[in-house]
């Protein structure tokens, strides 16, 4: 009975460390899409534990590199 109530304790916290909910998008996603940007932006800065996540955190570079740079889209380097 330990076992098992140990493997639904560790099932358990799997599937909230999972992060279901929101998907994130990296930062070239939201260089191409600044509405979303914006957007998520202004989410992530009025939520301090939602600005630890990972989509946030992209959202923040965009947004600063849009601002230090004034480039919406900045091109990739591919060809």
């Amino acid at each position: 009975m330990k076992y098992f109530t140990a493997a639904i304790s560790a099932t358990l916290m799997l599937v909230s460390l999972s992060g279901c909910g929101k998907s994130g998008h990296d930062v070239a996603y939201y260089n191409q899409h600044p509405d979303e940007r914006k957007q998520r932006y202004d989410e992530c800065r009025n939520d301090a534990a939602e600005e630890e996540t990972a989509d946030c955190q992209n959202a923040i570079k965009s947004e600063l590199d849009y601002r230090a740079t004034g480039i919406p889209n900045k091109p990739e380097f591919s060809r």
